[in-house]
């Protein structure tokens, strides 16, 4: 509608005419209800825009429907909660069980005490629909108000005109008001509230944009000499560690304290100013002494319960009594308290360790069989071993053309054990090398470390590597890296190429004999010769001549293009999500373990869960028919198991994940989801409060070893577990 600015004296003379004319018309005019009902599907009470009575109770709304605005409502003894003035509408709040209401308007007259036809209920909406006015007095109405818009910052703002609600800053608010002053609030959270007056005018609408200062600020918390500090605020403990900055605070003072582990506690008051950070710097003092022990080579090195190191180490150890104790096999431990005190630095040479010693007396029939204990020699059969340390021991004699005999004995301080054994004709070493390699399939890793070791003492190369690999590995032997070494080499030298690339590698890494990159290459190269593809690799690798994929890349899987990010941990690149290959299952269905098809479950049963946290598969599945449990022998070569993973990647062992410690295995399972798992019944358990992972490695016929990964506000647990096979755990591949 356009309005029209008249100055004559004529004009003026006709709107005052106009102003009686529509006041008689209002005087004429009476205020009635024409419908009044229930809005069973109109959720506005239950929303953002309701409101709570007293109470805390939810109101209900009547939404008044009328073209006119200018109205007081005079509720009953239970009062309402105010109104809002809506386009075509008015909202009036009121209290469950509100029986009456009174209308009264300045022109159109009274209603009133209308009695409600239906209870008022909380949380429910009505409509009441007026009959009033007259086109005259809508026109002089338009006249008398105009709008307030509001925008503010923050949007969550909450807005008040005239000491009434009208809405919050999400939205633009605005609101129809009588011309004149009106006065206005704006409040938010963690901000100053600002407030005012505003007046408005017929000729336009009055827009008002508010915004409020921040009453927080932000603390930076740094620690000196060392970071990594635990932070306490107001008592309160928190997820961040040193250097750190808070989330919002409030302005004014906090208290901060940091928690460092060989470090005393420290409490610091701060000032928070609105909008500013401010900063902390605290320095740590020390609640530890730095310890040196030197103690007898390969004896084990104990601080206050904990083991520490062999033969040497150096660390803090807390401010106090300190408990040190000196351990070896066939010794005394030896034992000292010490008082240490905060940032001393103290060397302790520990005295030599007391040997104790028992006599074994070795001889067998026939004579002449070579004694081994605990896999070093002693002569040969009949002999008396004057100094045995006491403890429990492996004896094994061996003589070419007879059976390996092996038993256990414990030897006691001071006195005589006496072990007399009967050797049976034995096998060739081919046979026994055979026998050696059934064990192994099948698990029984010490028998078949006794036909290897047989083997390999009479010749056999293939037999000598293997004795190298059990003893490097530790299974059904005790684990001497140098040991091993001196069996590879024994093979190496009679041309086992798969022996010479094992000796590279331990020259490469420098475990059981001194780091040599020449005598490293050297290995590989008649390795390589031979076609050793291992070591053909890690000649590449070594001269730089990488394959075109770099670890830290996405890996796109050739059999069904799915892709898959890697990270680089030390020398290892593994998958950063979790393998998504074959074809989905429901639980009813059972996986096939044959390797005519990749069979997966999805948690829930659900498919979608597939691509949020990858397949599902039971063990057997996982390694795709293989029963090997850790490595396969392939012709004589300690091969990982390649599984369900891609070509030139496999499923890990236990030892690939005992590699990983501290902010490496960090690296990694911090994304790692926790998926949870599929039962053997078919029953899906655990997502996000815990992940289970398949490792290579078999227990039994029936279990294997997994990871488990406890997820709890954003700290993470990993430790190993056993399962049964039939479990659908998920699966991480690492790159060979």
């Amino acid at each position: 509608m356009q309005f029209i600015n008249f100055k004559s004296e004529t004009m003026k003379l006709l709107l005052l005419l106009l102003f009686f004319f529509t006041l008689g018309g209002v005087q004429a005019q009476q205020i009635s209800v024409q419908s009044f009902r229930k809005l069973e599907t109109d959720l506005s009470a239950r929303g953002s825009e309701g409101r709570t009575d007293q109470n805390g109770d939810r109101c209900a709304i009547i939404k008044i429907v009328t073209t006119e605005t200018g109205f007081d409502f005079d509720p009953d003894a239970l009062g309402s909660m105010g109104s809002i003035q809506k386009k075509g509408e008015v909202w009036l709040y009121v209290p469950y069980g509100a029986r009456r209401l009174t209308i009264r308007h300045a022109r159109l007259g009274i209603l009133r005490d209308y009695l409600y036809p239906e209870r008022i209920e909380k949380a429910c909406v009505y409509e009441m629909v007026l009959t009033t006015g007259t086109i005259e007095t809508i026109v002089h109405e338009i006249v008398q108000k105009q709008y307030l818009v509001v925008t503010t910052e923050p949007e969550e703002s909450l807005v008040y005109v005239d000491n009434e609600y009208v809405g919050s800053g999400q939205e633009m608010v605005h609101k129809l008001l009588s011309l004149g002053k009106h006065t206005y609030r704006v409040e938010a959270p963690m901000y100053h509230t600002e407030a005012g007056t505003v007046e408005l005018t017929a000729e336009k609408k009055s827009e008002l944009r508010v915004a409020l200062r921040p009453a927080f600020g932000f603390i930076k918390i740094v620690t000196e000499p060392e970071n990594g500090a635990q932070v306490i605020v107001d008592e309160e403990l928190t997820a961040l560690i040193t250097p750190c900055v808070t989330e919002k605070v409030k302005s004014g003072t906090h208290r901060i304290k940091v928690i460092k582990s060989m470090y005393q506690p420290v409490v610091r008051e701060v000032t928070v100013e609105d909008g500013k950070t401010s900063l902390v710097h605290i320095d740590l003092q020390p609640n530890f002494a730095e310890l040196t022990l030197i103690g007898e080579g390969g004896a084990s090195l104990w601080v206050n319960g904990e083991e520490k190191g062999t033969g040497s180490w150096k660390g803090r150890v807390n401010a106090g009594l300190c408990s040190i104790e000196q351990r070896m096999p066939s010794c005394r431990t030896q034992r000292k308290d010490i008082e240490v005190k905060a940032g001393e630095e103290l060397t302790l040479k520990l005295e030599p360790l007391v040997r104790i010693y028992g006599i074994l007396d070795v001889s067998s029939e026939p004579a002449g069989a070579t004694i081994y204990v605990d896999e070093e020699v002693f002569g040969t059969t009949p002999n008396l071993i004057q100094k045995m340390g006491v403890g429990e021991h492996k004896i094994r004699l061996a003589l070419e053309g007879y059976k390996d005999e092996e038993k256990t004995v414990m030897i006691q301080e001071g006195k005589i054990c006496a072990l007399n054994m009967v050797l049976e004709k034995g096998l060739s070493p081919e046979t026994v090398m055979i026998q050696g390699e059934a064990f192994y399939q099948a698990g029984n890793y010490s028998e078949a470390y006794i036909c290897f070791r047989k083997a390999a003492e009479a010749g056999n190369i293939i037999a000598q590597n293997w004795v190298g690999i059990l003893l490097e590995t530790g299974k059904g032997v005790r684990e001497s890296k140098v040991q091993a070494a001196n069996w590879y080499r024994r093979a190496a030298l009679q041309g086992n190429a798969d022996a010479q690339y094992h000796l590279g590698r331990l020259y490469e890494n420098g475990e059981g004999v001194e780091r040599d990159p020449a005598q490293a290459d050297s290995w590989y190269e008649k390795a390589a010769a031979q076609g050793q593809e291992k070591a053909a690799a890690a000649l590449k690798r070594r001269r730089g001549e990488r394959d075109t994929f770099v670890c830290g890349a996405v890996f796109v899987d050739p059999r069904d293009g799915q892709q898959y990010p890697t990270i680089q941990i030390g020398n290892q690149c593994w998958m950063a999500k979790n393998m998504n290959v074959g074809e989905w299952v429901k639980i009813r269905d059972v996986q096939t373990h044959r390797k005519a098809g990749i069979q997966k479950f999805a948690y829930g049963d659900q498919q979608a869960n597939n691509e949020v946290y990858g397949g599902l598969y039971t063990w057997w599945e996982a390694m795709f028919g293989e029963s090997t449990s850790g490595i396969k022998y392939v012709e004589g070569s300690w091969t990982e198991i390649q599984g369900i993973c891609p070509d030139g990647w496999h499923i890990p062992s236990e030892a690939e994940w005992n590699m990983l410690a501290g902010n490496s295995l960090g690296q990694l399972i911090q994304g790692m989801l926790a998926g949870g798992y599929r039962s053997p019944e078919g029953s899906f358990l655990k997502a996000s409060a815990y992940g289970y992972w398949w490792l290579s490695t078999s227990v039994n016929s029936n279990e294997a070893y997994g990871l488990e990964l406890e997820s709890n506000r954003k700290k993470y647990k990993l430790s190993k577990k056993s399962g049964e096979k039939e479990r659908g755990f998920s699966v991480r591949c690492i790159r060979n």
